[in-house]
């Protein structure tokens, strides 16, 4: 799965040009997360990619064989978040309101590692499906953000899968 992450990041800022605009505040059903990022992205030391149909569809191609892909078969929407390089001030804000925004998500997982840390927050469509997905690094000031219709059993294969390695 660090691989599938890894290759689609990769693929996104390499070639961000493609990438789509991040929508409007307050257009649709956007998500909290995804105003959030489009609120700060503008901001010195601060980057942001929102990968939607084209690029994932290239990343799908690309990853198609490969372990976990079949995961971005349930994946429409990834949005790619760093204020690692940006201002003390900026990463205070932007946590305050990101921790905030969570505040509607359910935190499926935390993990410590020395000075390393993630969190996995989900928002569930029903019980079934998780309608989107956080991963916060608070250490390194970075998100990354992944929409869709993901079933349950996926994620739970992912586990099971993971804790074998």
């Amino acid at each position: 799965m660090k691989k599938i992450t890894a290759a689609v990041v990769l693929t996104a800022l390499s070639i961000g040009i493609f990438s789509t605009p991040l929508p409007a505040a307050g257009k649709g059903s956007c998500s909290g997360v995804i105003r959030l990022i489009q609120k700060y992205d503008d901001r010195d030391g601060v980057e942001a990619v929102n990968l939607g149909g084209f690029l994932l569809g290239i990343a799908k191609i690309a990853a198609s064989g490969e372990e976990g892909s079949e995961w971005l078969d349930y994946i429409d929407r990834m949005a790619v978040f760093t204020a690692e390089d940006a201002s003390e001030e900026t990463k205070a804000e932007f946590t305050a309101e990101l921790m905030a925004v969570l505040g509607e998500y359910e935190k499926a997982a935390e993990m410590k590692d020395g000075a390393d840390d993630m969190s996995i927050w989900m928002k569930m469509k029903d019980e079934e499906t998780i309608k989107e997905m956080v991963m916060v690094s608070n250490s390194e000031s970075a998100i990354i953000f992944l929409g869709g219709n993901i079933p349950m059993s996926e994620m739970a294969d992912v586990v099971t899968n993971a804790s074998q390695q």
